[in-house]
């Protein structure tokens, strides 16, 4: 496993280089060490060396980005100084500059990353898609130095964003801390892949191997801790590749499994964090009822189904094999599941926008969870979040409830907003949900507001009892770093009481209706 063990054989380099100045520099390359058993391991269009050219570049400009693919043979001096010896196997034997302050991680070529160390990372996206098991070496520019050179010139950022999107399949300019790196994927030469499901009765896993080398003997671990992240029990086992089916007795059924995969010297081969299972699952079928066709505060219209809703559970905890959901980490789980996301607030225009419409979807992925009530309590909540968020509710017949507050009915930056024309503005919303009960017939949409100084500060949705926390308002979500949080159930009985009260209190709230129709006095 040692990367000395790849010396003299032929590796697949995928590349991309900006000429500039009448050389050549790296901007990222990745080198695979194929197997014979993978589907392109003798792919004959890249048997030879390929380069192809961006096709969009600043008129008269000299500077350009390639794309190239070659095979070469790995040697020693690569290994031990690649800045040194990255010369591209074309008719040329072009040279590429590298930075001379590349370091190896990890920080020996007898170790290695493995898959799940960083699947769930931007990285992953940017390395070859394939279902295999894989190990991975990095060289990593810690200068930054052609970063700072490229990620400065919008038109090489183009031509890196055309070029990798179209001949590599992912947009490598989205992610610029890689510029200036060298990566060798190899591929797990035991097994291609391994898949777990679940039984409940007796409890265990059964195990599915892909080997490649058979009548090997390969340590398995099984390390159980509940959705807590609390350790509960290992369990051993063997791997004997010359099979590809197992199955292993648990002490009881798992909620959250680590599998960790060993040769004989006990090296790392596969490691899956944090597998979880599905034994129920909730079905929501809806009926259509109707269409509607909704015009926003902006301009924007679309159309919109509306359903009657039935929910329902599908499986239980007496199935006896359940496959597996995913080997994701905890976060992926929980977001999945509604119950918790984080946006971190990036001030990149793409990713902030992403962000911007991640948060929203998420949103009304919670809303659409109510079969019976829903109430939402944001002091902030304005006309164009009502026609965006709750408007486009699938549901029919659901009682929704809005509390905001008189204080922030319009933007919260214009102070100097007059009580009048918070007042306006409370007709215009009453207007709208009129305009909307026309179309909709048998919706209901009660809209209060809190008076006075606002004694709301936090934003929360509640959905049939359950109450999620919201970091910032409806009209901000996603724009900043803040997160959206499922609260436990014993503390949404407090909140959804003092909810209730201000609702219901005509002391504490009015009716957008009640407030609107005040500036007419």
């Amino acid at each position: 496993m040692n990367l000395k063990n790849l010396i003299g054989h032929e590796l697949r380099r995928v590349s991309f280089t900006l000429f500039m100045d009448e050389k050549y520099y790296l901007l990222f390359s990745v080198i695979e060490g194929l197997l014979p058993d993978m589907q392109d391991y003798e792919d004959l269009r890249f048997s030879k060396f390929v380069c192809l050219r961006a096709k969009h570049s600043k008129k008269g400009s000299k500077d350009k980005v390639y794309f190239s693919v070659d095979r070469f043979v790995l040697t020693q001096d690569f290994l031990d100084c690649p800045s040194k010896n990255f010369v591209l196997n074309d008719v040329h034997k072009t040279r590429v500059i590298c930075s001379d302050s590349m370091k190896l991680s990890p920080d020996s070529m007898e170790n290695y990353w493995v898959d799940d160390s960083f699947k769930e990372s931007h990285l992953s996206k940017c390395l070859p898609r394939r279902k295999e098991s894989r190990f991975l070496n990095a060289w990593i520019d810690t200068s930054h130095a052609l970063q700072e050179v490229v990620t400065q010139d919008s038109d090489f950022m183009k031509q890196y964003a055309q070029l990798s999107t179209d001949e590599y399949g992912v947009n490598l300019a989205e992610y610029p801390e890689f510029i200036g790196n060298i990566y060798l994927v190899r591929y797990n030469p035991y097994f291609r892949s391994l898949r777990c499901s679940l039984s409940v009765s007796p409890p265990g896993l059964y195990v599915s191997l892909q080997p490649r080398i058979p009548n090997k003997q390969l340590a398995v671990q099984f390390v159980n801790r509940n959705f807590s992240g609390l350790f509960e029990y290992t369990v051993d086992g063997v791997l004997d590749t010359s099979r590809s089916d197992f199955f292993f007795n648990l002490p009881d059924v798992p909620e959250s499994v680590n599998v960790l995969v060993k040769d004989e010297k006990g090296r790392l081969l596969y490691g899956a964090s944090d597998m979880s299972f599905v034994t129920t699952f909730p079905v929501s079928v809806g009926i259509e009822s109707k269409k509607v066709k909704l015009t926003h505060e902006d301009g924007s219209s679309e159309t919109v189904s509306k359903f009657v809703t039935d929910n329902f559970t599908v499986g239980s905890r007496k199935q006896k094999v359940m496959s597996t959901i995913s080997t994701t980490q905890a976060f992926k789980i929980l977001e999945e599941s509604l119950e918790f996301t984080f946006f971190n607030g990036s001030t990149d225009t793409v990713e902030k926008e992403r962000n911007r419409e991640r948060a929203a979807e998420y949103i009304k992925r919670i809303l659409a969870r109510a079969s019976k009530t829903c109430m939402i309590a944001d002091p902030y909540f304005n006309l164009n979040d009502l026609s965006h968020f709750v408007y486009t509710m699938p549901q029919t017949d659901v009682e929704i409830r809005i509390l905001g507050a008189t204080e922030f009915l319009t933007s919260k930056y214009e102070d100097k907003k007059t009580a009048q024309e918070h007042k306006k503005e409370a007709l215009r919303i009453d207007k709208s949900l009129k305009d909307f009960h026309s179309k909709v017939k048998g919706e209901e949409i009660l809209f209060r507001l809190l008076r006075g100084k606002c004694p709301l500060h936090d934003r929360y949705i509640v959905a049939d009892g359950m109450v999620w926390l919201l970091g910032t308002s409806f009209n901000e979500i996603g724009s900043r770093a803040c997160t959206i949080v499922k609260l436990p159930q014993d503390t949404c009985r407090h909140i959804t009481a003092l909810l209730d009260s201000w609702w219901s209190d005509a002391d504490k709230s009015i009716s957008v209706e009640e407030y609107g129709l005040l500036c007419l006095l």
